[in-house]
């Protein structure tokens, strides 16, 4: 029997897909971008922490199902590829 799952090397072993400490690592405009679309039922999905770079937030908009990239000026763009695991 064929496994239709890939196999993904996890990184993340041991930590949670959004930080407790999230707010410390936002810059001010994304702080304030965050703050309003939490207000309206976005939801922080995920943080990708690449190493030596800055964290990149995804956000999730429950209306329509998309996710969005927070970026460090505080817009946001619509990511069409996101990989879930």
């Amino acid at each position: 029997m064929l496994n239709n799952h890939t196999q993904v090397n996890e990184r993340r072993i041991g930590q949670a897909p959004v930080p407790d400490d999230m707010q410390s690592r936002l810059t001010e405009p994304q702080h304030q971008t965050l703050a309003r679309l939490l207000r309206i039922g976005w939801s922080v999905k995920f943080v990708r922490r690449p190493l030596f770079q800055a964290p990149v937030f995804i956000l999730h908009e429950p209306k329509s199902g998309d996710y969005f990239v927070l970026h460090e000026g505080g817009t946001i763009d619509k990511v069409n590829d996101v990989a879930l695991r």
